[in-house]
């Protein structure tokens, strides 16, 4: 051991016991030859120091040469290379591109799953918003992706190069990191690479329990990295002082008086849709008398309630609220449960409504019951549903929106900002989570007149907290892949600050002029900075 690996060496933090012991547990393992392992620890637990620490051990028993490691984000990526630059042990510095010319890597997924079918999307490394999801999407389509596809073969350019660099590159040992992400696409796309590299060695790391995850996709990430080897809980670390033990709490809000008034006339209108669908006179057959026919027969037919139960659970415990609320008898060999007690809601009548429609109106030789489904079709979205082929599906009401979009939302955040200053002072750290950080779309015309286009945005919650003299002196910034924001004196010190550490990223940043007493930091930088 040279000088300098001497004294990074004894720079080093020492091992939490959690840490020692998975650390422990995998250099059994490497003397064992076992090559796929599995880790679950929580976050805040130090994954990272544990796969860092194993990749020296494998490097210095020279059982690989070189550590690729692998994350769902550019955020991650940063965090792998600048642990592997602080730990590792006067080894060259972490690369981070498909190369692969230094002994760590660290990239994103997304490096690896460059698709010719989603080019236009992401064929960059540091694009962070593709999700498996997207590329389930877009890669079903595609020949090589079939049924005994190889999803290798539909690769562009960069992510083939990288399969080759990894396959000629020599023993190499792939960490894995937050692997839960690692299903369908993705994970088949990796299950694919290792069968190139039969030598490879792979460590899996998460905080998302194998229990947690559904059958299929535990099945995915066991055949990739075999067994968990090593886990340790939340309550276990708390217990251990690694931890902060933490609550969560709820703060409930109420939608204001005019969101109120909207929201008891969208009721009504609810009211009104059923009731109309309810009239007797609607259809050759009306909804009630078709539930009648479909769940008591009649002396032609008979229904058999255990068999349809078993095929239909969902439709029949709507037929039993539907009872419950005196508009059906009790089907014969039906038995009322506690879940039943109920009047039917807005799911159990969309299951009665496309139960009518797909067996009555749709088929109908009738012009009024062909109309009538077309009329229902588009009522739907008013009581947070569609019709698509398969049926209703639920989607997202009116109702829906304005609860989740509320006004009184950024006003709760301002208040429980306020509240957790005055108790924790100057040790108050606090991070506000949004769903989006600006609005991309016009809201629907049904909810406009009610709602403010940027609720629920992160700008429009910036925009309060720095507004109100309870909140303005906590100097909220917010930080985006694309907008860093807050009021001109927070984002002047922001610069001085980046300056200290990188001159000439700040010279390319300047402050915009104030809106709403909010401006955004100008010039050339990426997520990365």
């Amino acid at each position: 051991m040279t000088e300098n690996v001497r004294e990074a060496a004894a720079m080093q933090p020492p091992l939490r016991r959690h840490q020692d012991e998975a650390l422990a547990t995998l250099r059994d393992g490497s003397a064992a030859d076992e090559r796929r392992s599995w880790i679950v620890l929580p976050p805040g637990a130090g994954k990272t120091r544990v796969g860092i620490d194993y990749a020296t051990h494998l490097l210095d028993r020279k059982l690989v040469e070189r550590v690729v490691a692998f994350g769902p984000n550019t955020a991650i990526q940063g965090q792998w290379a600048k642990e592997w630059n602080r730990l590792g042990e006067g080894r060259p510095p972490a690369g981070g591109t498909r190369e692969l010319t230094q002994t760590f890597t660290a990239l994103t997924y997304q490096s690896l799953a460059v698709f010719d079918t989603e080019r236009e999307t992401v064929d960059r490394e540091d694009d962070t918003r593709t999700t498996d999801r997207d590329l389930e999407d877009r890669v079903t389509d595609s020949p090589a992706s079939g049924p005994g596809g190889d999803l290798l073969d539909s690769l562009a350019t960069g992510g083939r190069a990288l399969v080759d660099n990894l396959v000629s590159g020599g023993r190499t040992l792939l960490i894995l990191d937050e692997c839960h992400h690692l299903l369908e696409v993705w994970g088949r796309l990796l299950a694919d690479l290792m069968a190139l590299l039969p030598d490879v060695w792979v460590l899996g790391l998460t905080a998302t329990p194998p229990a947690t995850m559904s059958t299929r996709h535990r099945e995915l990430v066991a055949d990739l990295f075999s067994s968990v080897r090593y886990s340790a809980s939340i309550p276990a670390l708390v217990r251990e002082g690694d931890l902060v033990p933490f609550a969560d709490l709820v703060w409930v809000t109420e939608p204001t008086r005019e969101e109120q008034d909207w929201l008891s006339a969208q009721a009504e209108r609810h009211t009104e849709f059923i009731t109309g669908i309810l009239d007797p006179g609607q259809g050759t057959i009306g909804l009630l008398e078709w539930v009648d026919r479909r769940f008591l027969g009649d002396r032609a037919e008979s229904v058999d309630w255990q068999t349809m139960s078993r095929q239909r659970p969902e439709l029949c415990d709507a037929a039993l609220r539907l009872h419950h609320a005196a508009l059906l008898r009790l089907p014969p060999g039906a038995r009322l449960g506690e879940q039943h007690r109920r009047d039917p809601d807005t799911d159990d009548w969309a299951r009665l409504i496309e139960d009518w429609m797909q067996h009555l109106l749709l088929v109908s030789d009738s012009a009024s019951d062909q109309d009538l489904a077309e009329e229902i079709r588009r009522r739907l979205p008013a009581i947070g549903c569609r019709w698509t082929r398969h049926g209703i599906a639920a989607g997202r009401s009116p109702t829906d929106r304005v609860l989740s979009h509320s006004a009184s939302k950024p006003r709760a955040c301002v208040d429980i900002a306020a509240v957790e200053a005055a108790t924790l002072g100057d040790h108050l750290r606090m991070l506000v989570l949004c769903d989006f950080e600006s609005a991309t779309a016009t809201l629907a015309a049904d909810v406009r007149a009610v709602l403010d286009e940027r609720s629920e945005s992160a700008l429009l919650t910036l925009e309060s907290l720095a507004a109100d003299s309870q909140t303005a002196h906590l100097n909220p910034l917010l930080v985006s892949g694309r907008i860093v924001a807050g009021p001109p004196d927070v984002l002047r010190a922001l610069i001085d600050f980046i300056a200290g550490d990188d001159a000439e990223l700040a010279a390319r940043l300047s402050v915009t002029d104030p809106v709403a007493g909010v401006s955004r930091i100008d010039g050339r930088w990426t997520s990365r900075d």
